[in-house]
């Protein structure tokens, strides 16, 4: 037997023995968690809410063995509040207190056993806050400041008496409002609202159509949208199934919305686009210190009753598109 094999048998061998004296083989080590916050202030609510959490790996079989949720919370209790940095008032400092599950029960978080705190404070606009959160579980103090984003204003649609909107696959609608902050994030949306029933009957329902996000750079200027009027169509398309047997559908009109978010978040969502990066998808951008998350401002604006022109109306009862949608023509009933 040559010098090689006698080294080969003697490899396997040491391996055998170390193996036999466990039958537990790890090979991947828990590592350590890191905090992960959040905490989104709105001007328009008197409520505010910060949420904590663990950080946790995922593996390819994530999906069959999702995390528990118990495991992503910290056991100890949390101590945090919030400091309002007036320039002209000096401090104020606002204390978060636990939530119980009616409250964070909203469509914001889940209902299940998360971190929440709340605090109770009228947000001032074009003013920095600071939260601080310390709990005996962390490694250090976690620390975050924001300035509240003004709001804003819808300059169009508006709705005037007499004034319709037309909407056609080649014929779109220019969104236009004013941001008095350099740089943030706004997420468009039109509700658009219709009557369903027979000629005994009619309920209103209402469909939601997002549009893509729209990032600002500078102070007091103009943002326009464009909202296409073939993805207007498509969408109405995607969202609206077939309606029951003998009933109709009549267009109403449409709310206009927009959902601001403040430099934070436009960094955030800016990262998580950057087609460039090839991690792009798990790429973060955080603004606390000892913690990673998000400590950021979102403001709502919104115009309502805006109403469809006659051609519109005509177009979505009769085109080859969107006729198996059910919905009336101009000047018909139910």
């Amino acid at each position: 037997m040559n010098k090689l094999n006698s080294k080969i048998i003697l490899i396997i061998g040491m391996l055998i023995g170390l193996l036999a004296c466990s039958e537990d083989l790890d090979l991947v080590s828990e590592g350590n968690s890191c905090p992960v916050v959040y905490c989104l202030l709105n001007p328009n609510d008197t409520v505010h809410y910060l949420r904590i959490a663990k950080s946790f790996q995922i593996f390819s079989n994530a999906m069959d063995s999702p995390p528990v949720s118990d495991s992503l919370i910290y056991d100890e209790d949390f101590y945090a509040y919030l400091v309002e940095n007036d320039v002209n008032s000096g401090k104020e400092i606002f204390y978060f207190e636990p939530c119980d599950k009616t409250d964070r029960d909203s469509g914001f978080y889940h209902v299940e056993n998360l971190g929440l705190l709340k605090v109770k404070c009228q947000i001032k606009t074009g003013t920095e806050y600071s939260v601080y959160i310390y709990s005996p579980e962390l490694p250090k103090l976690i620390v975050g400041s924001t300035m509240v984003i003004p709001s804003f204003e819808i300059l169009d649609p508006v709705y005037m008496p007499g004034r319709e909107v037309t909407l056609l696959p080649d014929q779109g609608f220019d969104l236009r409002w004013i941001h008095n902050y350099k740089y943030a994030v706004y997420q468009p949306g039109v509700r658009i609202h219709y009557l369903e029933g027979d000629a005994d009957f009619q309920v209103q329902k209402t469909v939601r159509l997002d549009l893509p996000e729209v990032f600002s750079y500078t102070e007091a200027a103009t943002v326009v949208d464009y909202l296409n009027g073939a993805n207007f169509y498509k969408g109405i398309i995607q969202q609206l199934s077939l309606p029951p047997p003998g009933k109709k559908r009549k267009l109403i009109g449409f709310d206009f919305e927009v959902c601001a978010g403040g430099e934070e978040m436009a960094l955030l969502r800016q990262g998580e686009r950057d087609e460039n990066n090839p991690f792009s998808q798990i790429r973060s951008y955080t603004n606390f210190d000892g913690a990673q998350g998000i400590f950021s401002t979102r403001v709502f604006q919104t115009s309502h009753n805006n109403r469809f022109s006659d051609i519109t109306e005509n177009y979505l009862a009769t085109s080859a598109e969107t006729k198996q949608l059910g919905f009336l023509a101009h000047g018909e009933e139910f």
